[in-house]
């Protein structure tokens, strides 16, 4: 059952995204509905415009699973980081007239961002839950897709659009030699940390 007051904002969002000349991201808390909103764009705009190109980016194969099911329904291409490099290695030229990037924020490095920078799209929509730094909202601005709406988790409690939870820190047993091998990795990566302090926190 969809949350009546959520369904209402999610729609909100599109219309922020579509009088911003359909070009910008929405940075919504994770859980808040970000695949609806997805599928909604992509469904309308296939009603209007069966044939044009749209092209859905996301990170990772896991992602991928959750929006398979738009490529057969939609007639849309979903291309992952690994999926998008051995398209471009055949033809650089990347356009048409929808691209939605969801979990914008893993692809704001340099070679992604360079993507992004060049795609040629009518109208471009990102999608993410992080929490963005100066650099990430900078990179988005830059590639034409800058933050225009944001809902915090605070927000989102408060609304009711999620659940409030609880953390709990459980104790799991492990064996000697499991306990060896955690510190011994911990080990390593407090002495990188230590070796690049500093360093480290610059690497995007």
């Amino acid at each position: 059952m969809i949350d009546e007051s959520k369904s209402i904002k999610q729609e909100e969002g599109i219309s922020i995204w579509a009088k911003n000349n359909f070009h910008g991201t929405l940075n919504y808390v994770m859980r808040f509905g970000k695949t609806r909103i997805i599928d909604l764009v992509i469904q309308r705009t296939r009603a209007k415009h069966i044939d044009k190109r749209i092209c859905l980016l996301v990170p990772t194969d896991i992602a991928y699973q959750n929006v398979k099911y738009m490529k057969d329904s939609y007639d849309i291409e979903i291309y992952t980081k690994n999926t998008l490099n051995n398209l471009l290695s055949v033809n650089p030229k990347f356009e048409g007239y929808l691209l939605i990037v969801d979990e914008i924020h893993s692809f704001l490095n340099e070679k992604y961002s360079s993507i992004l920078f060049k795609a040629k799209f009518d109208y471009k929509l990102g999608l993410t839950g992080s929490t963005l730094t100066v650099t990430d909202k900078n990179t988005l601005r830059r590639v034409g897709m800058p933050v225009v709406d944001i809902i915090t988790e605070q927000e989102a409690i408060s609304k009711g659009w999620l659940a409030e939870y609880s953390e709990y820190n459980v104790a799991i047993p492990i064996r000697d030699s499991e306990k060896l091998k955690y510190k011994s990795l911990n080990d390593n990566i407090k002495e990188i940390a230590d070796n690049f302090r500093g360093i480290f926190i610059k690497v995007n």
